[in-house]
């Protein structure tokens, strides 16, 4: 499902999303701390931090973090090419005393780390188009805030009918818009008539 762990293709280590900093570790065994994807916007969302690699340019120096995904006093665009993680300013993801930094110098390259240690640049986020819903069939945006809790893929939660959906703005309960995620394992997904969210 588009989920990776990052490893530095030099010191082989793997990064890992702490409280305030983001660190290199040990990469066995891997735990979800270690685990990224590409989400909407070219965000990357650390799934045990439930947050996304963040770049405060204020004061672009200091350690990268995990901030909410649809923070706006960060910026939280990042793009991948051969093997290099860019940020906004050609800012790239680097690595100073065990630390995550954004930096100008060096050109730090990350890994996939699994058999065959391809690159991360592989996973990068496509836009999924929902049905029916109030969307109008825009797509979903991942990750998504519901019942307090961010979402990187579709979701069951809330529905008793156990279709999948997503929200299709970072936050569900705030502007209630929402469609059903196609089902790639059926042409064409059997979805019953436009209804309402069943709120908890």
């Amino acid at each position: 499902k588009g989920i990776f762990v990052i490893q530095s293709e030099s010191l082989k280590k793997c990064i890992q999303a702490g409280k305030s900093v983001l660190t290199l570790e040990n990469c066995k065994p891997p735990n979800k701390y270690m685990m990224w994807k590409w989400v909407s916007n070219h965000g990357l969302f650390n799934i045990g931090g439930s947050g996304c690699l963040g770049l405060n340019l204020s004061d672009p120096e200091q350690p990268l973090s995990i901030y909410e995904c649809d923070s706006t006093h960060v910026s939280l665009r990042w793009r991948c090419h051969r093997k290099v993680i860019t940020g906004p300013l050609q800012y790239m993801v680097q690595v100073k005393d065990n630390t995550l930094v954004a930096s100008w110098q060096n050109l730090h390259k990350w890994i996939a780390y699994m058999p065959g240690g391809g690159g991360i640049c592989e996973y990068l986020h496509k836009d999924l188009y929902t049905l029916k819903g109030n969307a109008h069939g825009t797509p979903c945006m991942f990750p998504f805030q519901y019942n307090h809790q961010w979402h990187h893929e579709c979701t069951r939660e809330g529905r008793e009918d156990n279709l999948l959906w997503c929200a299709t703005t970072s936050r569900y309960e705030r502007d209630q818009k929402w469609g059903f995620c196609p089902d790639p394992s059926k042409s064409e997904s059997p979805l019953p008539p436009m209804s309402c969210m069943n709120q908890r």
